[in-house]
C-alpha cells in the first residue's frame, strides 16, 4: 500500500533535518521531528536518508475485514471494569510461524477467565483458538501493537507473551501469583540489571531493574493509570524495559515498586535473526531516548555489582555508541 507524497512544507523540514542530524545538531533534528508530527508525518530515519509516512493511515476493508491504519483507530474498552482475570496480548510480526503454536499451547492450559487478544498485519494468517485478532493495515511499531490490544483487553492482568517464546507449561499462573505482591510492579522472564540506566544487562531471578520482551505480566490498572507506551520505540525489548520503568516510578523521593524475574515454562528465544548494522542503529536510538528520560532516575537502578556473577564490561542490546547514531529524542 503505497502512500501519498507528503506536502512540500513537510519535506523541507525532512530535508533540513537531516542537515541537522548530519552535522550532529541533534537539538534542531529533535524540535524539526516535533515539526514534522505536528503536521501529521512520521519521519523514518535510515542513516542519514529518510522517508516520510503518514501519522495516521487509513483504516481499510478487505473482504469484510477492518484492518486499523492507527492506534487511535483501535476502539477502547479501558473505560470499562475489567471483567476477567487475566488477557494475554500476542504480537505478530510480518515474519514467523510460530502464533499458531503459542495459542495452542494457551487453550491448552484450560484456564476459565483468561481472554487472549493477538495483533497482527493485514495479509498474516494465523490459526488457533483467540478470542480477538485486531489486524492492522502495516505492522505498527512494538509499543503500539501492544497499545493496540490493550485497548481490547477485559483482564484485571496483561500478560505479553512474544509469538516464538513457546509456553512449555503453565507460565500465567506464577505470573499472576507474583503480581499478588502490591509491590512487585512488573513480572517476568527475562530480567535486565542496570547502575545507571543507561547500559542494561542480563540479570535475575530476583529483584531487577527492568524486564526484556519475551514473557511479561503487569496490572490492567497500571496501564490505563501510566500508558500509553512509547510508540517511537523501535525494538520489542526497548518498550519492556521503558514500561517497566513506568511502571515501577513511584515518582520522585518515592519507593519504586520492583521488577521481579522468574523462571518460567518457556522455549528458548530464537536466533536473533534480525542482527546488524540497521538494528545496532535502532537499539542505541532507543537507548537515548530512555535514558532521556530516566537517566537520572538513580533510585530506579539495579546496581550490576548486586547481582552475583554478573559481567561487569562489554557491550549489551542498550549500550550507547559514538557517531551518527546518536540522535537524542529525534530517533
Amino acid at each position: 500500500m503505497s502512500d501519498p507524497p507528503a506536502p512540500p512544507q513537510v519535506e523541507a523540514l525532512a530535508a533540513e533535518r537531516s542537515r541537522a542530524r548530519a552535522s550532529r545538531d541533534w537539538t534542531r533534528a529533535d524540535d524539526l521531528r516535533d515539526r514534522i508530527e505536528a503536521g501529521g508525518w512520521r519521519v523514518e530515519d535510515d542513516g542519514l536518508d529518510y522517508s516520510l509516512r503518514p501519522l495516521q493511515r487509513a483504516d481499510i476493508v478487505e473482504d469484510g475485514e477492518l484492518s486499523y491504519g492507527s492506534l487511535e483507530a483501535v476502539p477502547s474498552l479501558l473505560h470499562e471494569p475489567a471483567t476477567l482475570e487475566v488477557s494475554v496480548i500476542i504480537v505478530g510480526r510480518e515474519h514467523g510461524a510460530t502464533i499458531s503454536a503459542q495459542l495452542e499451547a494457551l487453550a491448552s492450559l484450560q484456564r476459565s477467565g483468561m481472554q487472549v487478544v493477538v495483533v497482527l498485519p493485514r495479509g498474516l494468517s494465523t490459526v488457533g483458538p483467540c478470542d480477538e485478532v485486531v489486524r492492522t493495515v502495516e505492522p505498527f511499531a512494538p509499543g503500539d501493537a501492544i497499545g493496540a490490544a490493550l485497548r481490547r483487553t477485559r483482564g484485571r492482568f496483561i500478560v505479553v507473551l512474544d509469538q516464538d517464546r513457546i509456553l512449555a507449561g503453565d507460565a500465567v499462573t506464577p505470573l499472576l501469583e507474583g503480581l499478588a505482591d502490591a509491590t512487585v510492579a512488573v513480572i517476568g522472564a527475562d530480567g535486565l540489571v542496570s547502575a545507571e540506566l543507561r547500559r542494561f544487562r542480563p540479570g535475575g531471578p530476583g529483584d531487577v531493574t527492568a524486564l526484556r520482551s519475551g514473557c511479561y505480566a503487569f496490572r490492567r490498572a497500571d496501564a490505563v493509570e501510566r500508558g500509553p507506551l512509547d510508540g517511537r520505540l523501535g525494538l520489542a525489548d526497548s518498550v519492556a524495559t521503558w514500561w517497566s520503568l513506568v511502571l515501577r516510578d513511584e515518582g520522585p523521593g518515592l519507593v519504586p515498586r520492583r521488577a521481579l524475574a522468574i523462571e518460567l515454562p518457556l522455549g528458548p528465544p530464537p536466533a536473533a535473526g534480525d542482527s546488524g548494522p540497521q538494528r545496532d542503529r535502532q537499539a542505541r536510538r532507543d537507548s537515548y531516548r530512555i535514558a532521556d528520560r530516566f537517566a537520572d532516575r538513580r533510585d530506579l537502578a539495579k546496581p550490576e555489582q548486586d547481582v552475583p556473577g554478573l559481567p561487569r564490561d562489554g557491550a549489551d542490546q542498550h549500550d550507547q555508541g559514538d557517531g551518527a547514531d546518536k540522535e537524542g529524542d529525534a530517533a
